[in-house]
């Protein structure tokens, strides 16, 4: 049987196929879009099963406490330890952390070094004495290169210090600084000879005392000293890279009065590097005038000023190494007894001790 299509039944095929056609894209549109969110969501909500190791970075540090003779603690003045030139110093460095090892650097005068190794609770303690300044420096793990100068426990940064002491054993003279007084046998002139000296000049890194040197004497030397100064090189000396010069009295004698000046060379050979340290008056007790004898002109400027006529032991025109001087009976005082004492001395019939002003018959 043969079928014949109509027009109407080909347009009815056609319009079928086109749906058919749409709808297949649109399901499959769908389709890749619910997968491509799936696959999305899978990627951002997934986590690792490996997990990261922690970088630990090691550290090291040190600390430094310095303490004086008496044991108190020195504190740094934005890391830079000024010290007096008389007193010495104990510095201990201490490490700590978590590196196995380390070392610590530091200046001296200038001058850097750096510390042996030092594990974590490990310490080391060095001495310093006449050196100014210590500045603090870095904590440093692992070894190091540097070639600068190592120290351990056996380094001592010592140099010698610079002041005026008695020449030897069998010198009488007495160095009083403010009150304090210094003899050959009281052991503070001793020269440590048990140490590690290191020097560097460095004029400007020195501090030196800023004490008022009016009651700052030299005595116990002999009457009659006269001009010479090799007389009184007999008596005195001055340690260290030093030297003293002599200023004489108003009466141009190493009398009373006279001036000893103690200079630091810094050690420099520059004179301009020199450096003034100290300064004493010369006291020969009876000695008023300044001749380096006791006379009676000595006795007669005592009654003077007893009678008012002059005015150096007054407080506001006070000298200070003449009223020393002058005060042979010891008694704080300018008095007419200390002119009759001198008096008897002149006569000989009375002796004084130039160490301890003591008249004796």
């Amino acid at each position: 049987m043969k079928k014949i299509f109509s027009p109407s039944d080909k347009s009815v095929s056609k319009g079928n196929v086109f749906l058919s056609s749409i709808t297949a894209s649109v399901v499959m549109t769908i389709c890749c879009a619910i997968c491509f969110a799936g696959v999305t969501w899978a990627w951002f909500s997934s986590s690792t099963a490996v997990k990261t190791a922690d970088i630990v970075t090691a550290n090291y540090e040190t600390e430094l406490v310095v303490t004086d003779q008496d044991g108190n603690v020195i504190e740094p003045v934005n890391g830079r330890y000024d010290f007096d030139r008389y007193t010495r110093y104990t510095a201990t460095i201490t490490a700590s952390g978590t590196a196995s090892t380390g070392f610590a650097t530091f200046e001296v005068n200038g001058s850097s070094y750096h510390s042996v190794q030092l594990a974590p609770g490990e310490s080391i303690s060095f001495d310093i004495l006449g050196y100014t300044p210590l500045i603090t420096g870095d904590s440093n793990w692992g070894t190091s290169s540097s070639e600068d100068p190592v120290f351990d426990e056996d380094t001592r940064f010592i140099r010698e210090t610079v002041k005026l002491v008695p020449v030897d054993e069998n010198s009488t003279a007495m160095i009083e600084r403010n009150g304090i007084v210094e003899t050959y046998n009281t052991g503070l002139v001793s020269t440590p000879t048990d140490v590690t000296e290191i020097r560097e000049a460095d004029p400007d890194s020195y501090n030196y005392s800023t004490d008022d040197y009016e009651r700052y004497y030299v005595y116990g030397l002999d009457t009659s000293m006269g001009s010479d100064r090799e007389k009184l090189d007999e008596f005195i000396k001055v340690t260290g890279d030093g030297y003293y010069t002599l200023t004489l009295s108003e009466a141009d004698m190493c009398g009373t009065g006279a001036v000893i000046k103690v200079y630091d060379r810094m050690g420099t050979d520059e004179e301009t590097d020199d450096r003034l340290v100290e300064e004493f008056y010369v006291i020969i007790y009876g000695d008023v005038d300044g001749d380096s004898f006791i006379t009676g002109s000595d006795a007669a400027m005592i009654q003077s000023e007893v009678n008012r006529h002059t005015s150096w032991s007054r407080d506001d025109t006070r000298v200070e190494y003449r009223v020393k001087a002058a005060d042979v009976d010891c008694d704080t005082f300018v008095t007419g007894s200390d002119s009759a004492l001198i008096k008897a001395i002149v006569n000989r019939k009375q002796s004084l001790d130039q160490k301890t002003c003591a008249a004796s018959q």
